[in-house]
């Protein structure tokens, strides 16, 4: 479990860059775990400190939303097997490489599959997509999810490539930070090099250049979902009739 100065430094940043009071500048912040089995590891701490480290001792905790598990699944009779292979894994004794039960897949292997399976590109309206949304550990795997929704909605793809560069006089730095190696990177809160888009597609609105227009003076640092209206080269038009501000 982190340490809650942490998550106070978080909740600090966050509301500095949004201009936000709300706790975490108003972001969704999602954590998972047990505070009887991870606590902080504070070293030489002794009992008592080693609890007032921990979130569930601070005024975060109420601002989150629990929820708690009610079953021991292991318990059943039916979950065994799943429990003896869980202590296999945890002695090390099943090899380098571990194979997952057929039961700890989903039917349907594709998240963009499984979660838009009864939806109609061709016909759905942003209203009944803003509360869908696929949560990913990785930029990369991010970006792949949202290239392959892209390719299930209609209409022409068009690609906008970013200028990659670094501000240095000095040529080492020029051989070391190529163009190609900067491309590559996918920094959080920056776009990607190649930023694919399609009419009707909902995008992240990262920056806002002028807050006391169009009614964005609430965030001026962005963080809205937007719609990508139509093609305007080289802009790109937003339906600011579809913003959601942090909806998911």
């Amino acid at each position: 479990m982190t340490h809650v100065h942490a998550f106070l430094a978080v909740d600090r940043l966050l509301k500095n860059l949004t201009k936000c009071d709300e706790p975490f500048g108003g972001k969704i912040i999602l954590l998972g775990g047990d505070f009887r089995q991870v606590l902080p590891v504070i070293l030489r701490g002794s009992r008592s400190l080693t609890v007032s480290s921990c979130i569930k001792k601070h005024r975060l905790l109420p601002d989150f939303f629990v929820l708690k598990l009610t079953e021991n699944m292991r318990a059943f009779d039916s979950e065994k097997e799943f429990a003896i292979w869980l202590l296999h894994v945890g002695e090390g004794e099943s090899g380098e490489k571990i194979q997952f039960p057929p039961f700890c897949y989903p039917k349907i292997q594709d998240p963009v599959q499984q979660l838009f399976s009864d939806k109609d590109f061709k016909t759905v309206t942003p209203e009944e997509l803003k509360g869908r949304a696929i949560l990913t550990v990785t930029n990369d795997l991010s970006m792949q999810i949202n290239i392959r929704v892209l390719e299930c909605m209609p209409g022409n793809e068009v690609i906008y490539e970013s200028i990659d560069n670094i501000v240095s006089n000095d040529p080492q730095d020029q051989l070391a930070y190529t163009e190609e190696f900067l491309n590559s990177l996918t920094p959080t809160g920056m776009p990607p090099y190649k930023l694919r888009l399609k009419p009707g597609a909902i995008i992240m609105l990262l920056r806002n250049l002028v807050p006391s227009k169009r009614g964005l003076q609430r965030n001026p640092l962005g963080g809205w979902r937007a719609l990508a209206s139509r093609r305007q080269s080289p802009l790109v038009i937003l339906n600011l009739t579809y913003l959601i501000i942090n909806s998911l």
